[in-house]
């Protein structure tokens, strides 16, 4: 039931049906937004739906009580020569309609136009890695794709009576590159080291180099946290990142100490014990012929890397060599697609960076999270952009009606509500350290 659409009976809990997205995801492209219920004409006849936009940019419109598509889905046979040990599944679904959100793809008629320099820094890349086909399996070789922060995220989308869906996007290409564990996983390796990799390298890399503002570095946290700071960090959570509170006591101890190269040399003991470990297994094993799945559970806890891989590079966009994303722009839009008919009505750039609409560049759009809201007075509201402001649009022809530049990063949806005979609309200000200002603000608006 992963990356799927269910439909539960609220009384009883009995499962109607399940709608599945992606078949054995492996480019976390898992749903980030809520569904949506919306009815809508088809055919002459009134249909109850349920509409689920998605990460790679798709619009998936269901029959409320069957669970059948109301719009054409083709499912496609796709390449299966994953990783060792990976098995890809060998096909995948393709909505015909509504058309994509975002591009599915990327191509070297895609690569940035905003300078020169930004293209040619970027066509090198591109043209050393692969980028072929939406669903390539992960490799060591690396690969560039539309997925992990891209398409519909948290913030979800709006949709008035009629059945006029608004959804931002983020377009944005990902670089992700595998590396092999068992050659890291050696007896050399610290029990530290194993454990930073199972927990801490999928964001901040196998090597500590971070990927971005929001996947720091690691390489000199010496000189910014002390040991407890680290600690309660890991425990406790911090910004983005989760707490590590299923971890035991002993073992953020562990991480820890890695971090600040202060690990004892006990390697030799935990050699000693895992060597023992692995003979009672083997012994046990051949003693008592237990089954594959019961070796497998007990050689969990000496070989924790099942399949052995992780990414190389952390979570890393894809960037020219200013920091802007490497594809040309929209970089964010914001749509209005009509549901009766899966067609588009307008599509804008979401967002701007001021520094290059002053270089004449046209408005680009920038990454986005938070979703909209659409009111009965004609009007589409949303934060979520990295310019930190608040818009709003005209909910017919996508023209900006209004905007405001918040104190701080926004990442929430609006909420509007009336009281004393004045409607309102509110936005969270909440921002995130390391990559936007930080606050902690609701703010208010409303008419004169």
């Amino acid at each position: 039931f992963a990356n799927c659409i269910l439909s539960l009976d609220a009384s009883t809990g009995k499962l109607n049906w399940y709608f599945q997205t992606i078949y054995h995801d492996l480019w976390a492209r898992d749903m980030a937004c809520p569904p949506n219920l919306v009815t809508v004409r088809q055919n002459g006849r009134l249909v109850d739906a349920v509409v689920q936009a998605t990460k790679d940019g798709l619009i998936y419109m269901l029959d409320r009580d069957k669970g059948t598509s109301l719009f054409p889905v083709e499912e496609r046979s796709l390449p299966t020569e994953g990783l060792p040990g990976e098995k890809p599944w060998p096909t995948q679904k393709f909505p015909l309609k509504p058309a994509p959100l975002s591009r599915q793809v990327l191509t070297i008629d895609d690569i940035t136009n905003i300078s020169p320099e930004a293209n040619e820094f970027v066509k090198k890349r591109f043209l050393n890695t692969r980028s072929e086909n939406k669903f390539m399996p992960p490799s060591i070789a690396g690969s560039l794709f539309y997925a992990i922060g891209g398409g519909a995220e948290w913030g979800g989308n709006a949709i008035d009576p009629s059945g006029i869906l608004y959804q931002n996007v983020n377009e944005m290409v990902w670089d992700v590159k595998m590396t092999d564990l068992p050659t890291l996983n050696e007896e050399k390796n610290s029990q530290g080291k194993k454990l930073y990799l199972t927990n801490c390298a999928a964001c901040h890399g196998a090597e500590r180099k971070g990927a971005s503002q929001e996947y720091p570095s690691l390489e000199n946290i010496t000189s910014k946290l002390n040991s407890q700071q680290i600690h309660t960090i890991i425990k406790n959570g911090s910004g983005r990142m989760p707490s590590f509170q299923h971890l035991q006591e002993k073992d953020r101890s562990v991480i820890v100490d890695f971090l600040l190269n202060k690990e004892t040399n006990s390697t030799t003991k935990s050699k000693s014990k895992k060597s023992a470990k692995i003979s009672e297994i083997e012994n046990h094993a051949a003693k008592d012929s237990i089954t594959d799945s019961q070796r497998d559970a007990k050689n969990a806890n000496v070989f924790p890397y099942n399949p052995p891989y992780i990414l190389k590079n952390g979570l890393n966009r894809f960037l020219d060599q200013n920091g802007y994303p490497a594809i040309k722009p929209p970089w964010g839009t914001l749509s209005a697609v009509d549901l009766n008919t899966g067609e588009y009505l307008w599509k804008v750039p979401l967002g701007e960076f001021p520094e290059l609409t002053k270089k004449g560049i046209p408005v680009t759009g920038t990454e986005n999270y938070g979703g909209p809201i659409v009111t009965a007075g004609g009007i589409v509201f949303i934060a979520g952009t990295k310019d930190e402001r608040i818009r709003a649009f005209d909910k017919q022809t996508g023209i900006i009606l209004w905007e405001y530049q918040l104190p701080a990063g926004r990442f929430a949806t609006p909420i509007t509500y009336k009281t004393g005979g004045k409607q309102y609309v509110v936005i969270a200000a909440g921002g995130v350290k390391n990559e936007h200002k930080a606050g902690g603000k609701y703010i208010a608006f409303a008419l004169p």
